[in-house]
């Protein structure tokens, strides 16, 4: 039971977080907009599921380098919010076909993800979702969809194993895509070629499904540096940042720039002109240093923090908390502060600046380019990812691919 299958990244996040999750599979992903390249995605190598379409919640932590500062958790509570992920879910899908044992399982499952998301990443639960609750409920539809896909590998004591390895997995495992063994996508028996909707339909593990499109067919997945454009993800171990497969840096000295990110909890900080740089730790509390020749690296947006940069602010080169924003609220980098968007809804450019949109409802009209955007796991279908045209908001589990 996991998130995000590889995550797509936008070029214009920055506060990173790991967005469009959605247990039992798939990641989605849409950004903020806001300066440094993130991850996520939300949504992690684990599980055989599909990805929904709302995408890489990536939010703005820190400077807007060119570095691509990734600012991904450690799952502390700097600047935490409750993001009630105790509260009751519901399940908005008719599951007449699931029995009794596959929705206790992806109920306990849904329950682990969306537990791991609001502790290592609770500003991306709050856009991408609203509150756990909803996460719980929406991871579900995922999981069932998952578990009733023709010839699909998925079962319900794989879900159940990956859900009790979750609850010792670290922050860093999760949001750079390196999930514990028991969360390792399973293979299903379809050839090169198979139509699909989800991985573990597939020899391979990866079903290659076009941004917009309800189905794909069963391909080899992407290596790194391969082309995603026309892919709604790259795999399990992969993101997609600016059209390209990509592996984050993930340790302390890795290299980063504006074409490779860095890993959970780490900025990228440039040396010189030249464009390049070193992953360094992000700041992880409120008034801990950042974007200073002392302590150059920027600060932790999966725990809520973003750097000061406004010349003249008290607080100048300092992590502080994010503010937050609802559906119509202004986004991004608001007056110098850092303002992201919650309650489902997610940071589009607007004329003069940026706003925040609610997600549209399963079945109704959507945009990817300036929205509503939908919740996952729905996607946008019909939408050419370029062009912005309208689609609508698409179930799985409402279609089959074969």
């Amino acid at each position: 039971m996991r998130f995000r299958t590889g995550l797509m990244i936008s070029s214009v996040a920055s506060f990173a977080v790991a967005g469009t999750l959605v247990a039992c599979g798939g990641s989605s992903t849409q950004s903020n907009d806001a300066g440094n390249p993130q991850h996520d995605s939300g949504t992690t190598k684990h599980d055989s599921g599909k990805s929904g379409d709302s995408g890489k919640t990536s939010h703005d932590a820190g400077k807007g380098d060119a570095g691509g500062s990734n600012d991904t958790g450690t799952g502390h509570d700097a600047a935490k919010q409750d993001t009630g992920v105790d509260a009751p879910y519901s399940v908005p899908y008719d599951a007449g076909l699931a029995s009794d044992a596959d929705l206790s399982v992806c109920k306990t499952g849904s329950e682990a993800t969306c537990a791991l998301l609001q502790q290592c990443n609770h500003p991306g639960l709050a856009t991408d979702y609203g509150d756990g609750g909803t996460c719980i409920s929406r991871s579900v539809i995922s999981c069932l969809a998952n578990l009733q896909a023709p010839g699909t590998a998925a079962n319900a004591a794989h879900n159940a194993a990956c859900a009790t390895s979750e609850g010792s997995e670290s922050c860093g495992s999760y949001l750079n895509l390196d999930p514990p063994d028991a969360c390792a996508i399973l293979t299903g028996a379809g050839a090169t070629g198979t139509p699909c909707s989800h991985p573990a339909q597939c020899a391979s593990g990866f079903c290659a499904v076009p941004p917009a499109d309800n189905c794909g067919s069963c391909q080899t997945p992407p290596a790194k540096g391969a082309s995603c454009t026309e892919l709604d993800t790259c795999g399990p171990d992969l993101a997609c940042y600016k059209g390209t497969c990509i592996a984050y840096g993930a340790t302390v000295g890795a290299s980063c720039s504006g074409t490779q990110p860095c890993g959970s909890g780490l900025a990228c900080v440039l040396t010189g002109d030249s464009g390049a740089g070193t992953c360094q730790t992000a700041g992880s509390m409120p008034n801990a240093g950042c974007d200073v020749p002392a302590t150059p690296a920027s600060c932790n947006g999966d725990l809520g923090l973003y750097c000061v940069t406004k010349a003249g602010a008290a607080n100048l080169h300092t992590c502080q908390p994010v503010a937050t924003a609802t559906a119509g609220g202004a986004c991004g980098r608001v007056d110098g502060v850092e303002t992201i968007c919650t309650a489902a809804s997610s940071c589009l450019k607007a004329d003069g600046g940026s706003v925040c949109v609610a997600r549209a409802a399963d079945n109704a009209a959507c945009n990817s380019v300036t929205g509503p955007q939908c919740m996952a796991p729905a996607r946008c279908i019909g939408t050419p990812i370029d062009g912005g045209a309208t689609g609508t908001c698409i179930l799985p589990g409402s279609y089959s691919c074969r």
